[in-house]
């Protein structure tokens, strides 16, 4: 995961680009807390997709939004480059 740059730097960018934990340095390893390996199967919100250019797809968010009430187009949540886009997205669709 990685935190958005700016003023505002705690805000997590779900939106953004997606790595293992392989892919990083033991510096950013040793401050990263990984789930645990075995989640069970009503812990799990939404499987089965692929991943567009290491980020989530849109239509994982909007089955987060529309299956699960879990809205992330809220400005708390969506302040970061794709997060703008994606909220964009949804108001241009319309909310249904």
């Amino acid at each position: 995961m990685n935190y958005r740059g700016g003023g505002k730097k705690r805000i997590l960018d779900l939106f953004g680009r997606w790595m293992p934990v392989t892919g990083h340095g033991v510096d950013i390893v040793k401050k990263c807390s990984v789930p645990r390996p075995i989640v069970h199967a009503t812990e799990t919100l939404e499987c089965n997709f692929d991943f567009e250019d290491n980020c989530l797809p849109y239509h994982v968010f909007d089955a987060l939004r529309l299956r699960h009430s879990i809205d992330l187009t809220g400005f708390n949540t969506s302040m970061t480059f794709r997060g703008n886009d994606y909220r964009s997205y949804v108001l241009m669709r319309g909310a249904s």
